[in-house]
């Protein structure tokens, strides 16, 4: 792994604005279908800001997850998506899509195991859904033990119980952990389901799409595979995967995918209209339906 190798992010931009699937071209257009995109670890939604304008411009309704910063315990993180997601598809009853990059990703996965009947597809960018903390950069590895002893403090961040169950169990030396051995022996911790989830196989009626490169400068790209999803590698480094002209292929191709095994499967039935209207309300700009909640 070269993380010098994440400096070309600028170029990769450049090359997606200037390449036909940024333009739509070769693309399936969507039918209002919602797909919800995860932000990596220590980002936020506005990391995915071109994604999500590029899948509004293919006739998707794209959906934030009104995360500001991605480090807070798993679970915590899972209550809010897995509730984010009922509300949307409760909207029109037809699965949503998800995509996620790097924790992202993780999240997305469980997702996936957790409510199939939610999720149609789950497209992985660079996330380590099969892998270790020995799998990261050991300057990622140093971050997420000084988060975890941010976490120790009880301030809301990743905390080393987070950590228990994780595999390999990269619990990291912290204070909290030194002076309370008994808490990595405890059987119930507060991400234990997550990490028993995040082993656990896509379900056979998502489809998956995990996307992967051997320039990645943050993950090995033998972590971010697994099992009931379709391997893609492509040429980009790991944060500018959320900008890569590969990686919107890949997406591309698969909600076709999705949609065309969506068509076979009966649709959830829609609640009446003036329920619908209770739910969402049309952005002027863009035409896309948002929480009315999140607009007010």
């Amino acid at each position: 792994m070269n993380i010098l190798g994440e400096l070309r992010i600028p170029l990769e931009y450049g090359a997606l604005v200037r390449s036909d699937i940024w333009r739509g071209k070769g693309a399936r257009h969507g039918d209002g279908e919602r797909v919800l995109a995860i932000p990596g670890l220590l980002v936020g939604d506005e990391t995915l800001h071109f994604m999500r304008r590029w899948l509004g411009r293919l006739g998707y309704a794209p959906v934030t997850t009104g995360i500001r910063s991605n480090i807070q315990c798993s679970e915590r993180v899972m209550d809010k998506l897995e509730a984010r997601l009922e509300r949307e598809v409760a909207i029109d009853g037809r699965r949503a899509h998800v995509i996620g990059q790097s924790r992202g990703g993780m999240l997305a996965h469980v997702l996936g195991v957790r409510r199939p009947d939610l999720v149609a597809s789950v497209t992985t960018l660079g996330s380590p859904i099969n892998g270790t903390v020995d799998d990261f950069h050991p300057l990622l590895k140093r971050n997420l033990t000084w988060l975890s002893r941010l976490g120790d403090t009880r301030t809301g961040y990743i905390a080393t119980s987070c950590w228990v169950g994780a595999p390999g169990n990269p619990v990291p030396e912290t204070e909290l952990a030194i002076e309370s051995p008994e808490l990595l022996d405890v059987g119930a911790t507060c991400c234990e389901h997550f990490w028993a989830d995040l082993a656990a196989p896509l379900p056979p009626q998502v489809v998956g799409t995990a996307v992967y490169s051997r320039t990645d400068g943050i993950v090995r790209a033998k972590a971010c595979t697994a099992p009931g999803y379709r391997a893609v590698e492509i040429r980009a480094s790991h944060v500018g995967m959320a900008t890569s002209s590969q990686a919107y292929h890949a997406i591309a191709d698969t909600l076709t995918l999705a949609a065309r095994e969506e068509r076979k499967r009966p649709r959830r039935p829609a609640p009446p209209l003036i329920e619908r209207r209770r739910l969402t309300v049309a952005d002027p700009v863009s035409g896309v339906e948002l929480d009315r909640r999140r607009a007010s």
